[in-house]
């Protein structure tokens, strides 16, 4: 009898290990689908439906205010990272890069809220291992905010102008 039960714990346990790797098998998949894109289930597609239509609908309105305005900038950037969150890397592409030359055009190529965009567009390059293209954006982005960090420093131990003492 005591070896019966031996057995069954042992049995039990085997059975729970089988389990529990099978539950980390799942929330791997998860976690994989989660980090690129929707889940596959029937809500999650109407709601990445209705989210794309709305995200197109707020890229209308500010191309509304101009093709060169920065609102279109962000509505093309937020667009982009949904088809790059949607594993649709083609159509996303094209959306970051005007994004970007519209932020350059508009804000300077050195600006802080450029890097966003240029995270973004290496993001994508990566995810299509485009590495080279990838770590030049990264780098570049590095730079901005590097030189964003030494403008403040500076800014904070200028001397005052003003002939106060």
């Amino acid at each position: 009898m005591q070896k019966k039960e031996r057995t069954t714990v042992f049995a039990d346990r085997r059975k729970g290990d089988r389990r529990l790797v099978s539950e980390r098998r799942g929330r791997t998949r998860i976690e994989r689908d989660r980090r690129r894109g929707f889940g596959r289930r029937e809500e999650d597609m109407v709601a990445a439906a209705a989210l794309e239509q709305e995200l197109l609908a707020a890229l209308d309105k500010a191309e509304a205010l101009g093709p060169e305005h920065l609102s279109v900038a962000l509505a093309l950037n937020d667009l982009g990272l949904y088809y790059y969150r949607a594993n649709r890397d083609a159509e996303a592409e094209p959306l970051h890069k005007r994004a970007l030359g519209i932020q350059e055009k508009v804000l300077g190529a050195m600006h802080p809220d450029v890097v966003q965009t240029l995270h973004n567009l290496a993001a994508l390059f990566y995810a299509q291992n485009r590495y080279a293209d990838s770590e030049g954006l990264l780098k570049r982005a590095l730079e901005i905010l590097r030189e964003a960090r030494a403008n403040s420093n500076r800014s904070k131990t200028a001397p005052d102008d003003t002939g106060a003492e």
